[in-house]
């Protein structure tokens, strides 16, 4: 359910977001990675993401 989700949603410039509280969560990690690199997706930290602009602490930023 989890993995299916994040493949339904994911879009250029996204950022997915999961929290370990969930037990379903860690062990479908490798999966969503493997399935969204086949789709062509990379993945690159929030700095890397916003660049040039750098993120301030407290901003809302929306697409």
């Amino acid at each position: 359910l989890i993995k299916k989700r994040i493949l339904d949603q994911a879009s250029k410039d996204g950022i997915i977001l999961l929290h370990d509280i969930y037990k379903g969560t860690v062990p479908a990690v490798p999966g969503i990675i493997d399935a969204l690199q086949k789709d062509g997706y990379t993945f690159v930290t929030v700095p890397e993401l916003m660049a040039p602009a750098v993120p301030e602490p407290g901003t809302i930023y929306r697409p």
